[in-house]
Parts: structure tokens; sequence; C-alpha cells
């Protein structure tokens, strides 16, 4: 859908303000997120979106609309209904409101991934399913 949506940002004039950059590989990834003020998943449709954990890993304040495993996975953020841009306009509002504590939300966010989804948490979990 790239040539697509690239249609659509020329037609509407907006290559100032949205960049499509295709594919990257897993540093890019990472160098990418680590320049970011805050991380965007507007998806419509996810099962177990691991780049959450990615975001927070990299201190990054998330806005994510509520699919799949988005509340489990989100220790600090900001969660919106998925497929409406009203609840996507407001939660990005609701971000801005919030500038001042991105960094908190970052540190939170990180935090929650180093306790939540570390090896050791894991097997605390598994042995804990063993035993009943």
């Amino acid at each position: 859908m790239m040539n697509n949506l690239q249609e659509l940002i020329d037609t509407l004039q907006a290559a100032k303000y949205i960049r499509l950059e295709g594919y990257k590989n897993t540093l890019e990834v990472k160098q990418a997120m680590q320049n970011a003020d805050f991380y965007l998943l507007s998806s419509v449709a996810e099962v177990l979106p691991t780049v959450l954990l990615e975001a927070q890993s990299c201190e990054l304040p998330i806005l994510a609309t509520n699919v799949g495993a988005v509340i489990e996975m989100l220790g600090h953020g900001i969660v919106v209904e998925p497929n409406k841009l009203n609840a996507l306009i407001e939660g990005l509002e609701k971000m801005f409101d919030q500038k001042e504590s991105w960094s908190i939300m970052g540190v939170h966010g990180r935090n929650f991934v180093k306790e939540a989804f570390s090896i050791q948490h894991h097997i605390e979990k598994l042995i804990e399913l063993y035993r009943e």
C-alpha cells in the first residue's frame, strides 16, 4: 500500500508532515525510537504488539489504541478506542497536554517492562503454574 499512501500524502500536500520510512532493520528501528519523543500505536487490530515493549524499553511515553493485549503490555500510557479518529485526536491532545510528564511516563514504562517482562518474572510465573 506504500504507493497508494504516498499518492494520498502528495494529494493532500502533507509531505512536510508525513514521511513513509519503508523497511527498517532492527538497529534502524532502535535508533528511530531513541530519537523519538513518544510512540503512537494506532492499530485497528493486533494480538501481541511487542513493539510496545520495545518503545517502553526506550523510555518512550505511549499513546495506543485498545487492541489485542495492549492493556496488559502497557505499564503507563494513554489508551484510546481503536478505529475512531476522534478518539485518536483526543488521545493526542491529552498526550500533548501532559508533555511535561513524558520523561516520567517513559521511566515508568521502562520499569514496567523490566519487572513484568523479565526472564525472572516469567520463570516465577511458570513455577507458579506448575505448582497449581
